[in-house]
């Protein structure tokens, strides 16, 4: 913009409008501004001084109400904090409870393998036994009745002796029990019952 003689140029304006340069200030006007906020100052000072209409009130109000505030700030970090310690405290003992019972489990999982492994084992040893009895129950099946009895009749093992009978036929085993003494024949008899 070109100003010339108080007045813009009238290219950079709209037609029709004139706009004023504005003069710097004197020295006589800025002396009187600062005289005046001066003053304005001063009665400020005053009337809080004498507390005209209760100022200071207002201001030990919005001291009191910024205090009670940080206050209740105060009151609610320390709320939390204790909440979260609380919570905190609560973590770690439910964590420990899970490592004990963790840790049970374990050996619990332990013992229970060990026991598979003894049943496998057990089980490996009936089979092996129940094929052992088997091949006798079809040696003594295919002797004469008498003879077996004998044989029978000397075993200590009872027990072997009825599982031997179960593996044979009916007619086999009562052909036995009838070559044997009266005695031990019904104590075999009693225990194929069972």
């Amino acid at each position: 913009m070109n100003v010339t003689a108080n007045k813009i140029n009238i290219k950079s304006q709209p037609k029709g409008i004139v706009m004023p340069v504005s003069k710097p200030l004197g020295a006589k006007k800025i002396g009187i501004i600062t005289v005046i906020v001066l003053i304005l100052c001063a009665a400020l000072s005053l009337v809080i001084y004498f507390d005209v209409g209760g100022i200071k009130r207002f201001f030990s109000f919005s001291q009191m109400a910024i205090k009670t505030v940080e206050n209740d700030i105060r009151v609610e970090l320390e709320n939390e904090k204790r909440r979260i310690n609380e919570e905190s405290q609560l973590l770690a003992k439910l964590k420990s409870e899970l490592e004990k019972k963790e840790t049970v489990l374990r050996e619990k999982e332990t013992q229970i393998e060990e026991a598979i492994s003894q049943v496998n084992s057990l089980k490996e040893q009936l089979e092996g036994s129940f094929a052992d009895i088997k091949s006798i129950s079809d040696i003594y099946e295919k002797m004469e009745a008498a003879d077996a009895a004998e044989i029978i009749s000397n075993y200590s093992d009872k027990k072997m002796v009825v599982g031997i009978l179960k593996n044979m036929s009916k007619a086999k085993v009562a052909e036995i029990l009838s070559n044997m003494d009266r005695g031990a024949a019904a104590q075999l008899l009693q225990m194929l019952s069972q």
